[in-house]
């Protein structure tokens, strides 16, 4: 039984070193339609092998064939670096009804970290036969993100406003693994959250750790400090 056992973690730690369990492993394909007055692009992203940077493994995103940022992956944790100017943690795909969601990213509404609380978490099948989580963040402009896969607007940069300069970004497909996940016209029938006024969330802070970086902490109920996980 020790031996199945044993067996069996190597197995899933050897899954995980080959990136079998990321969200975005080598291969990932999406595609984004950009309109400007009229004018329609489209834009592939494809994510490519594994790179070191400061002695760590992330997967550099290729923009039309070019090099547009590198994508690291912790448990649920997603984490996009530009330049020494825009990096921070993209994606936490931990979800669950009431969660304060922080994402430690430049935020275009001017603050230090984009903020909301989760609530309207619904699911739906996708094209993949999978069932995927969905929530529509109250400032995104009736933008979704797929637990797992990302904004529909924009994966690489969900949180900005739907238009920027006149600039209009959706997303096309998403493909990983070989499989078409989503489509644009495959989230019909999800209902659109009501546009309230914002939730009231507990204190949260940035604080600084041992390695240069910063931690995202929230105050809990009885006045101490605890990761944001």
């Amino acid at each position: 039984m020790k031996k199945i056992l044993l067996m069996l973690s190597m197995l899933l730690i050897g899954m995980q070193m080959n990136g079998e369990n990321k969200y975005f492993p080598t291969g990932t394909t999406w595609k984004e339609e950009s309109r400007f007055w009229g004018e329609r692009d489209t834009i592939t992203y494809v994510v490519g092998e594994e790179v070191m940077k400061d002695g760590v493994a992330y997967n550099e995103v290729l923009r039309n064939g070019n090099r547009h940022c590198l994508l690291r992956e912790e448990g649920p944790l997603v984490f996009m670096w530009i330049d020494e100017y825009e990096n921070g943690l993209l994606y936490d795909f931990d979800w669950w009804e009431g969660k304060d969601y922080v994402i430690d990213f430049p935020d275009p509404f001017g603050g230090e970290f984009y903020q909301d609380v989760m609530s309207n978490i619904e699911e739906k099948v996708m094209m993949d036969g999978q069932t995927y989580k969905i929530w529509a963040p109250y400032q995104m402009c009736d933008d979704y993100i797929i637990c797992g896969v990302g904004g529909t607007n924009s994966i690489l940069g969900y949180y900005y406003p739907l238009t920027t300069g006149g600039t209009i970004i959706s997303l096309l497909e998403f493909t990983r693994n070989g499989q078409l996940i989503f489509s644009r016209d495959h989230l019909n029938g999800i209902q659109v959250i009501d546009m309230e006024l914002p939730h009231e969330s507990r204190p949260i802070r940035l604080k600084r750790n041992e390695i240069g970086g910063y931690d995202l902490q929230v105050k809990s109920s009885d006045g101490t400090w605890q990761m944001v996980k």
